[in-house]
């Protein structure tokens, strides 16, 4: 273990290893257990491409305005504990009105393309009750 005044390396060890060429290897077989080539499953190949033959995308036709957006943030409660990204609702109350805009982009695209990070899902709740 080495270490000076301004840091100290502490010495990994993984899967009982701690010389990294046997971590590269520990980590590489994992990877390589759980590997699956989809490409190589002609069912599922198959599958996927009829649906996506037949995919008309979302014809609800929801979007989002800037002035969603704004009615939401006005809504948020102050002095409440940050989320999981450290975010408290004062930064977004008190940002710079740039924010909303780059919001309302987010939000579109999620609706648009059909999919939402994990780590908005656990603050997701906080918003849709608006």
């Amino acid at each position: 273990m080495r270490s000076n005044k301004r840091t100290s390396v502490h010495e990994i060890c993984i899967d009982g290893n701690t010389a990294a060429d046997k971590i590269a290897d520990s980590f590489g077989q994992y990877y390589a257990n759980i590997y699956v080539n989809s490409a190589e499953d002609k069912r599922k190949i198959e599958e996927f491409n009829k649906h996506r033959l037949y995919y008309a995308g979302d014809t609800n036709n929801i979007s989002v305005t800037v002035e969603n957006i704004e009615q939401a943030v006005n809504k948020l409660s102050t002095k409440k504990a940050a989320g999981i990204d450290g975010i408290t609702s004062e930064h977004i109350l008190y940002s710079h009105p740039c924010l909303i805009v780059h919001l309302k982009l987010l939000f579109h695209m999620m609706l648009l393309h059909g999919y939402v990070m994990y780590q908005i899902i656990s603050g997701w709740e906080s918003l849709s009750q608006y």
